[in-house]
């Protein structure tokens, strides 16, 4: 609607939105750009949910260091 100029009432019929709902979709794209929409894909959304996912397998890393160190030292005692 924005790129090609066109009239919101047009574009409301033609995809069967209420105008009201496009009018308020047009001023958060226009207030908030990408971060306006963060569940449907947006790049802010995207990187969140990266980091939330490195986090996670950070975490899970962590635990399988600690595991093996614990199990480091205690097969050096066994060969001792």
């Amino acid at each position: 609607m924005l790129e090609e100029s066109l009239f919101v009432g047009e574009v409301a019929k033609e995809s069967s939105i209420p105008p009201n709902m496009l009018y308020r979709w047009m001023y958060e794209y226009e207030e908030y750009v990408e971060s306006a929409f963060p569940n449907c894909g947006s790049t802010l959304y995207n990187c969140q949910y990266e980091v939330k996912k490195l986090k996670h397998e950070s975490e899970e890393l962590r635990k399988g260091l600690d595991l093996l160190k614990k199990f480091g030292v205690f097969l050096k005692k066994k060969n001792m």
